[in-house]
C-alpha cells in the first residue's frame, strides 16, 4: 500500500501551527480519524504530547503495517534537576564520536514553560535555553563525573550565550552536544565550555555556548552562605528609606555589591 507523507500531530500549543499547514494536525484533530483514514497516512508525533498520547501516534501505524517507537528515554529527574517528570524535555545522552553527544528534545504538554506564555507557531527560546540547561547536567553526571557520585556535585553556570538563527518548531528537534574545552583541578572541580546545538530539517536553528563548572556541594554551599552573608551584611547598611522615598532611592538600592571571588557563580543547579 502507499502510503501519503507523513503527518505531523502536535499538541494544542501549537494548533496555529496546525492549522496554517498541511502535514500537521492537532491531537484533538488526529482522534476524530476514521480507521481508513489512520490507514491511509503516516503519522509523527511533534510537541507538547503528554506521552500516552505521543505512544498512541506512534501505535496508529500499526494499521499500516508500521511499528515505530520512539528513539530516546527521556532522560530522569535526578539528571536533570527537575522534581517533576513532565517539565523534563530531553531523551538520555548518546555518544556520538569524541567529546560529542547527542539528545532529543521533547516537550510534555503539561510542561512548565508551556503553561502561561506561548505565542505563534514556533518553540519558545527559553523553552530551547531550558533544554540546552538539562542537556549539559545529563551529559555531565553521565558521562564525566564518577558513577553515584552526581548527588555530591553541583553544576555552577559562568557564561550562557545563545544565538537563535531560525525558529524552531513544534516538530522533532534534535541537540548535537560538543566539547570545547575541558579542565580538572587538584580541588576536584570540573570546568567545561560546551556547544550546545538545536537541529531541525539538517539545520541548525539555534546554538548555546556554556562554561560550566561541578563543584563538591559541601565547597559550593560555604562559598554561597559566605557571599549570602555578606551581601546581607552590605545590604543593611544601606539607609532605611520612609515608603513615600522607597521608589525614588529603588535603583541605588539594588546595586549588587562588587565581591571580588575567582569563583563566583551566576546560577545553581
Amino acid at each position: 500500500m502507499q502510503l501519503n507523507d507523513p503527518i505531523f500531530v502536535v499538541g494544542p500549543h501549537f494548533a496555529d501551527f496546525a492549522l496554517q499547514h498541511e502535514g500537521a494536525i492537532t491531537y484533538a484533530e488526529f482522534k476524530l480519524l476514521s480507521a481508513i483514514e489512520r490507514g491511509e497516512n503516516l503519522f509523527l508525533p511533534g510537541q507538547a504530547l503528554q506521552p500516552e498520547q505521543m505512544l498512541e501516534v506512534y501505535r496508529a501505524n500499526r494499521a499500516n503495517g508500521m511499528m515505530l517507537m520512539p528513539e530516546g528515554e527521556l532522560a530522569t529527574r535526578g539528571e536533570t534537576h527537575k522534581h517533576e517528570a513532565k517539565n523534563i524535555v530531553v531523551t538520555l545522552p548518546r555518544r556520538a564520536g569524541a567529546g560529542v553527544f547527542e539528545l532529543d528534545m521533547w516537550i510534555d504538554g503539561r510542561n512548565e514553560i508551556l503553561s502561561d506564555h506561548q505565542t505563534g507557531q514556533h518553540v519558545q527560546g527559553f523553552a530551547l535555553k531550558e533544554a540546552a540547561r538539562q542537556s549539559l547536567l545529563a551529559v555531565t553526571e553521565h558521562f564525566f563525573l564518577p558513577p553515584g557520585v552526581g548527588k555530591e556535585f553541583v553544576v555552577i553556570l559562568n557564561e550562557f550565550d545563545t544565538e537563535f538563527r531560525r525558529f524552531t518548531f513544534p516538530l522533532p528537534i534534535g541537540i548535537r552536544y560538543e566539547i570545547v574545552t575541558e579542565e580538572k583541578d587538584p580541588r576536584g572541580r570540573l570546568k567545561l565550555e560546551v556547544l550546545i546545538s538545536f537541529m531541525q530539517a539538517g539545520r541548525t536553528t539555534t546554538s548555546v555556548r556554556v562554561t560550566f563548572a561541578a563543584y563538591r556541594r559541601s565547597f559550593i554551599f560555604a562559598k554561597e552562605h559566605e557571599q549570602a552573608a555578606e551581601t546581607l551584611q552590605v545590604m543593611r547598611q544601606q539607609p532605611v528609606w520612609s515608603e513615600s522615598k522607597v521608589l525614588e532611592h529603588l535603583p541605588s538600592l539594588l546595586v549588587t555589591p562588587q565581591i571580588p571571588d575567582d569563583t563566583l557563580v551566576s546560577e545553581a543547579e
